[in-house]
C-alpha cells in the first residue's frame, strides 16, 4: 500500500500519538521505508522514538522532501551530525524544527552555535524554533537575533551554554516573540525582565526550574509585560522563598490582574489558553495536523499504531 495512493498522498508522519509499543517499534529501517515511498512529506514528529537515530535523518536529508516540520522530543540517539544533513538539505523550507534529549542522554550536547549558524543561514522560513538541552551558547543566540526577526516561538529549556548576553540579543533582535521557553536553565530575573519589556507581542513564558529566578522577579516580570502576555508559568520557582514572601506574592497575584494557579506556579489572565497549547507536545501536534490537512484536503496524515484511511475506489487508479 506504501508504493500506491497512500504512500504517494502522505504528508504528515506523526508518532505523537502512537502508543508505546508501536513507538518503539519503530526502527531507521521501517521509517526510512515509510519516508522512501512518500516524497511529498512535510510534517515528520517523532517523540520517544528511542530506536531513531541519525542514520534516519540521513536517509530523510538524502530524499529531501519539501519538508517544513521536523518534531523530535525526547531523542535518545539523535546527534548534531543528522540535524546538519537535514538543515542542509531541507532548511529552505522548514518553518518548525524541535529537538530534546532523554534525561539520561548527552545526545544533544554536541549542538552548539555552529549548528545554530548553519540554521541561520540555511532555513529563512523557521517561526518555531526549540533547540531544547543543547549547547547553544551566546554566539549563537546573537545569530538568531540578527538572522530571525520573525520568530513566533523559541524554547532553550535544559540549556546552559548561555548567560545574559545571549539574552540580551534575543530581546533586541526577536521582538515578534509570541511564546518562550527556558525551563531549568540559566535565565534569571533581569533577562526576563529584559526580554518582555521589549518583546511585546510575547503571550506565553515558562521559566520552571529556573534557580536564578525567583518570586520577587516574577512580580517584577509580571509588571513590565504587555498586556498581550496570558501565561506565565514558574513552577519549581521560589522554593527557597520564606512563608511571608509567598504570602505577599499571593496577596499581590489576587490584587492583579492574574489568576494564580492553585498550586501557586503559574499566572494566568483570564480566559488564556491552557499551557501544552504553547509548549506541549499536544499544541504542536494539533496545529501541524490542522493546518497540514487544510492545506491538502485530499491529503493523508499517518500516524503510528493507526491504521491507514480506507481508500475509494476511484482514487486507487491514480
Amino acid at each position: 500500500m506504501l508504493d500506491g495512493w497512500w504512500g504517494r498522498r502522505l504528508r504528515c508522519f506523526d508518532a505523537v500519538q502512537g502508543d508505546e509499543g508501536s513507538r518503539e517499534a519503530l526502527t531507521d529501517a521501517l521509517l526510512v521505508l515509510i519516508l522512501s515511498r512518500a516524497p511529498q512529506i512535510t510534517a515528520v514528529m517523532m517523540h520517544h522514538c528511542h530506536h531513531i537515530s541519525d542514520a534516519s535523518l540521513g536517509a530523510l536529508a538524502l530524499m529531501a522532501p519539501p519538508l517544513h516540520v521536523l518534531d523530535l522530543g525526547w531523542s535518545a540517539r539523535v546527534t548534531a551530525w543528522g540535524l546538519k544533513q537535514v538543515i542542509d538539505r531541507c532548511g529552505g523550507t522548514l518553518t518548525t524544527l524541535c529537538v530534546s534529549s532523554t534525561s539520561n542522554t548527552l545526545s544533544l550536547l554536541n549542538v552548539d552555535d555552529g549548528v545554530a549558524h548553519q540554521l541561520c543561514m540555511l532555513c529563512p522560513l523557521l517561526t518555531t524554533l526549540q533547540m531544547n538541552d543543547t549547547s547553544i551558547g551566546n554566539l549563537g543566540l546573537a545569530a538568531i537575533s540578527i538572522k530571525m526577526p520573525h520568530l513566533q516561538c523559541l524554547g532553550l529549556d535544559g540549556s546552559h551554554a548561555w548567560d545574559e548576553q545571549g539574552m540580551a540579543c534575543l530581546a533586541v533582535g526577536c521582538q515578534g516573540l509570541i511564546s518562550f521557553s527556558a525551563a531549568a536553565s540559566r535565565l534569571a530575573d533581569m533577562d526576563l525582565c529584559r526580554l518582555l519589556a521589549s518583546c511585546r507581542a510575547v503571550e506565553a513564558v515558562r521559566v520552571s526550574n529556573c534557580s536564578a529566578i525567583t518570586l520577587k522577579g516574577i512580580q517584577e516580570c509580571a509588571a513590565v509585560a504587555s498586556d498581550s502576555l496570558l501565561l506565565l508559568e514558574f513552577q519549581g520557582v521560589g522554593g527557597a522563598a520564606s512563608p511571608t514572601a509567598r504570602a505577599a506574592f499571593s496577596s499581590w497575584a489576587r490584587s492583579s490582574r492574574w489568576e494564580l494557579s492553585p498550586k501557586g506556579d503559574a499566572l494566568a489572565s483570564p480566559g488564556a489558553s491552557p499551557s501544552w497549547v504553547y509548549f506541549g507536545d499536544l499544541g504542536r501536534k494539533s496545529r501541524v495536523l490542522d493546518e497540514a490537512c487544510s492545506r491538502h484536503s485530499s491529503d493523508v496524515c499517518s500516524s503510528v499504531g493507526s491504521p491507514p484511511p480506507s481508500l475509494a475506489p476511484a482514487a486507487t487508479g491514480d
